[in-house]
């Protein structure tokens, strides 16, 4: 199947197979061999400048990128022609892929690629090429006389000093999907998939990220021992931090509370509007906390009640995420990320684990045309797999599929599709996958401070994901 093709591939039910996947591309690219390779350029400027004062010569840097063609003209079939290397001997000259070394490329001011920058003794730019020449217009110019012909050049879809300028590999990846894990009702008590995209923080830059998830979760099966009829609010906070243009790490605390269907209302309207049935939601009080459970087997139900209202899940989350590469002209960007998640709340009650919960997943990003398209994979290991009389899987996988349109350059809407593996064996609806379907829209309100709003809908699998829900987030990037 043709490369560029690569996110119309059927989307696979979640599997924990993806685990021996993501290990054996941890083992074959280990965060510090790409770490290594950034930092050898930043080092080799460096030497170049030191070279260059040593000889009495100046530094050329030649800015390109692998999906630019005029980038991949130049090199074969102008900068080793004698006529230039002739003519630009009086420079060292670099080579540096803005997709792989982007604080590079914010500290010299590139717009476009190819771009040739010329350094003075300081290391500053004195004298700048932009775009794609043939080899005696690039000569003249080298030699001091301006070609009458400009160069022919691929803009770059980002901006140096915007937020998507402090990321990796923003040539195939847009503002990214929401910041929305799984809101299905067991993942609020363990650890779910972030959807992550292969841009990581450049070097040395700093993110500080906010969330909050408001969802209606409603299930009503008696036969079944199921009754589910609640509201759930999701507090996240984040930072990260590049620890090179490849790699960064992340911390996030989460909090999530229970309370009452404030939404009942909102949802009853929505759906006798658009003739959609209330799955019994009408012979139902609105407003209430209730959850009865009885698997089977079990001899007693897990019941939760209006007085557990309030918080009831906490945890503190570390990641480590490690690009891979940042595609070509038909390959996508890739990165993995390796996560561990601690409850960190005080006491334990008979609704929440404890426990350290481990997860990876591998992430796909591509540029398709005028959108960009996001494949996320993920597994999960969780320490404790007991919740009263329910026997949780004690692993779960989930698929991301997302796709991002830029309607505007500081604008995007997205469409989610997550899939995540059933939570519990031969118990009802949560035996099966949970399917949730977002909507969302991105904003970047200034340079590096990104708005994103969200509206979760069930329209799959109704008993065992959120029926409705709402999120917003706002991220500022350093």
């Amino acid at each position: 199947m043709p490369a560029d093709r690569w996110l119309r591939w059927p989307l696979p039910r979640p599997r924990a197979g993806w685990l021996i996947l993501l290990l054996l591309v941890g083992l074959w690219a280990p965060a510090g061999a790409e770490s290594s390779r950034s930092s050898a350029r930043h080092r080799e400027v460096e030497a170049a400048r030191v070279a260059a004062a040593e000889s009495g010569r100046g530094v050329a840097l030649f800015f390109g990128a692998a999906w630019c063609p005029y980038c991949h003209e130049m090199k074969r079939d102008v900068l080793d022609d004698p006529r230039v290397r002739e003519a630009g001997a009086s420079w060292v000259w670099v080579e540096v892929d803005i997709d792989r070394n982007p604080s590079l490329a914010r500290r010299y001011g590139v717009v476009a690629v190819p771009e040739i920058v010329f350094l003075d003794a300081d290391g500053e730019p004195e004298r700048r090429l932009i775009g794609g020449y043939e080899v005696e217009e690039l000569a003249a110019a080298l030699r001091g006389k301006e070609p009458e012909v400009l160069g022919r050049a691929s803009a770059l879809v980002w901006t140096p000093r915007g937020y998507r300028g402090r990321g990796l590999c923003f040539s195939h990846v847009g503002y990214g999907p929401l910041h929305l894990s799984s809101q299905s009702p067991f993942q609020s008590l363990r650890l779910a998939m972030q959807p992550r995209t292969p841009s990581t923080l450049g070097r040395g830059q700093l993110e500080v990220r906010g969330t909050g998830t408001w969802v209606n979760l409603w299930s009503l099966d008696e036969e079944a021992g199921v009754e589910i009829d609640a509201e759930m609010l999701q507090l996240t906070a984040t930072v990260a931090y590049g620890l090179s243009d490849t790699v960064q790490v992340e911390a996030s605390y989460e909090r999530r509370s229970r309370f009452g269907g404030a939404l009942d209302g909102l949802i009853q309207n929505f759906h006798d509007l658009f003739g959609i049935d209330q799955q019994g939601r009408l012979g139902q009080p609105r407003g209430r906390l209730h959850t009865r459970l009885l698997p089977p087997g079990a001899e007693e139900p897990l019941v939760i009640d209006e007085a557990d209202r309030g918080v009831f899940a906490e945890g503190l989350s570390l990641t480590m995420q490690h690009n891979l590469t940042c595609g070509t002209r038909h390959l996508p960007a890739i990165s993995y990320s390796l996560t561990v998640r601690v409850d960190t709340a005080d006491e334990l009650d008979s609704s929440r684990l404890r426990d350290l919960d481990f997860g990876a997943s591998l992430a796909f990003s591509r540029r398709l045309g005028r959108f960009y398209g996001y494949l996320t994979l993920g597994w999960t290991y969780f320490g404790d797999d007991r919740l009263g009389p329910l026997v949780l899987r004690s692993s779960q996988s989930s698929v991301l599929a997302a796709l991002e349109w830029p309607i505007a350059p500081r604008h995007g809407l997205l469409l989610h599709y997550l899939a995540t593996e059933g939570t519990i064996d031969g118990f009802g609806p949560f035996d099966n996958a949970s399917d949730e379907i977002t909507l969302g829209w991105k904003w970047e309100l200034r340079p590096r401070t990104v708005l994103e709003v969200g509206l979760v809908e069930n329209v799959i699998s109704f008993d065992n994901s959120p029926d409705f829900g709402v999120h917003v987030g706002l991220s500022h990037r350093y």
